[in-house]
């Protein structure tokens, strides 16, 4: 199991979060604070890299859900970036892709045109 580390950084075109390390029941407390740090600052824009998640837990699912919920309720957008195959299969098993867009790489995510309604 990979140690869990969350890193925020900010881009021209977005907010970068890159997260490492499995994210099961022990991590989820640090998850949860990460991400509402990132709520705080009302980013237009979240470009999550989960290149290096090898695990996603089911209460980490939901924090994800909850935290594009935030974000999109301050008209922020959150994009799911190189997220590693097995993490990806069990998202859209969760139907997640009803949900957020995924992208191949961070670059990508940010790059993309963010759609108007």
């Amino acid at each position: 199991m990979k140690k869990f580390a969350f890193e925020i950084s900010a881009t021209p075109r977005g907010t970068v979060v890159t997260v490492h390390g499995d994210i099961g029941m022990l991590e989820t407390g640090s998850f949860d604070r990460e991400l509402k740090t990132v709520i705080a600052a009302r980013p237009g824009l979240v470009a999550m890299d989960l290149s290096n998640v090898g695990m996603l837990g089911s209460s980490a699912m939901g924090m994800l859900v909850a935290f594009r919920r935030e974000i999109s309720k301050g008209g922020g957008k959150v994009r799911l970036a190189a997220v590693h195959p097995l993490v990806l299969e069990a998202l859209k098993r969760a139907l997640f892709h009803r949900l957020f867009e995924f992208y191949d790489t961070v670059d990508s995510a940010l790059a993309a045109p963010v759609a108007t309604a």
